[in-house]
């Protein structure tokens, strides 16, 4: 059963691509973490730190390795991100020759997360949020 708060994103939806949304959610027993709120929560406390981001769509394939975007990652409805992970080591350039030095975001993006009460897990240079789980996943919150 669907929890009800968890799906005001879908009434910028229309009609059909809601009830498909719904369906795909209560078929797959999808479980919500994340509502419209926190989605919110988690675009305001990013965006003044500057990272990349990887998103999954719940009916879509997983992106890239390296498919990294700007803010327009959270164009689209809340209630059918899957996950979005979070680019920790931003790359600093300085100069076709010297040695590649990447500036540390993590601390910054998890006092923000934590601070939304968002939660999160670590995977080496990036953070993930997760808006929904599959069964049988079990992230290792930090």
């Amino acid at each position: 059963m669907m929890r009800k708060g968890a799906y005001s994103a879908l009434l910028t939806l229309t009609d059909d691509e809601t009830s498909r949304l719904r369906a795909y959610i209560e078929r797959g027993r999808l479980v919500c973490v994340l509502n419209d709120t926190k989605w919110r929560r988690l675009r305001e406390a990013l965006a003044p730190i500057g990272v990349r981001y990887r998103r999954k769509d719940l009916r879509e394939p997983e992106p890239a390795r390296d498919d990294w975007q700007g803010d327009d990652v959270f164009a689209g409805h809340p209630a059918s991100f899957e996950w979005i992970e979070v680019e920790t080591l931003r790359p600093v350039h300085q100069g076709p020759l010297a040695t590649p030095r990447f500036d540390d975001l993590a601390p910054a993006v998890e006092a923000a997360l934590r601070a939304n009460s968002i939660p999160f897990m670590r995977e080496r240079d990036r953070v993930r949020v997760w808006g929904y789980l599959r069964p049988g996943s079990s992230p290792q919150w930090a």
